[in-house]
């Protein structure tokens, strides 16, 4: 760690950059200080967002301050490296600035969150957050990605658990408006057959990417109506719809629809190495 440390005072910032990653990968804990204090004078930005990753990385929580304070600096760059050190460290603080985040107006961040704060948002303030940007973000990819972690969370959970019933309530809900489908991918996610009409119109949508989730939540409904549609969406030209029709028709073949069945034994199109979760 002292030739790492001694390192931060290098004249290269390529060398002061691979100092402050290293100093995180061996999370040697007297670099807590050395890193806090690099992070206010290093003139390179990329050094001071790797001070912030590695701080995270570390986890002491003698960093915690300044990742806080910095989830509200003027740089975005420095408040996604903030927030996402805050949640691989698990500071309990982090729930209110990942939800506060949820809300920032660049989409990068926004992602970071959800990808990084999962485990922090687990909470019924972070399910609100998260049934709301499911339904409302414009970026649908971060809509998805907000109703994945609802549905990791909510898989397993009986009829009636707060959160099944939140997700269920707002996506019926949604359904009469104009956000109807993400309604139904909401309802899917908790296996919800209100949904199935509006996936299998779905799987008809001009986006490629529109069309897999809605191949992939018909499996989670387990409604027999589905099944033709995904049969026909074997023929689909992209591959990734292709695979997740097989995948989800997977589902039906062990529930013991010959539809499903025959459709499989016929089938030589692309499909995954292993199939998709239910």
């Amino acid at each position: 760690a002292e030739v790492l440390l001694a390192a931060l005072a290098d004249s290269s910032s390529d060398v002061r950059l691979d100092a402050v990653e290293a100093l995180g990968q061996i999370r040697d804990r007297r670099a807590v200080q050395p890193l806090i204090e690099q992070y206010g004078r290093d003139p390179d930005p990329q050094v001071r967002y790797e001070c912030l990753t590695s701080l995270g990385t570390i986890g002491d929580p003698a960093a915690a301050d300044l990742l806080i304070r910095e989830t509200s600096s003027d740089d975005p760059r420095a408040r996604m490296w903030a927030i996402d050190a805050l949640c691989i460290m698990k500071e309990a603080r982090a729930l209110p600035k990942a939800l506060a985040l949820l809300r920032d107006p660049n989409p990068s961040l926004r992602r970071r969150v959800l990808q990084s704060c999962g485990a922090s948002l687990n909470s019924p303030e972070g399910w609100a957050q998260l049934i709301a940007a499911a339904l409302n973000e414009e970026d649908f990819e971060l809509s998805g990605r907000a109703r994945q972690l609802l549905g990791s969370y909510a898989r397993g959970r009986p009829a009636g658990d707060p959160l099944v019933e939140r997700m269920r309530q707002a996506g019926r809900e949604a359904l009469g408006g104009p956000r109807k489908l993400r309604g139904a991918f909401l309802l899917g996610e908790v296996g919800d057959r209100q949904a199935t009409d509006l996936l299998v119109t779905a799987l008809r949508d001009p986006d490629a990417l529109i069309r897999q989730h809605a191949a992939y939540l018909l499996a989670r409904t387990g409604d027999p109506a589905a099944v033709p549609a995904l049969v026909r969406a074997l023929d689909d030209e992209a591959a990734v719809v292709r695979a997740t029709a097989h995948s989800s028709l997977q589902w039906f073949a062990q529930d013991g629809d010959p539809r499903a069945q025959d459709a499989l034994e016929r089938y030589r199109g692309d499909q995954f190495r292993s199939r998709l979760p239910r």
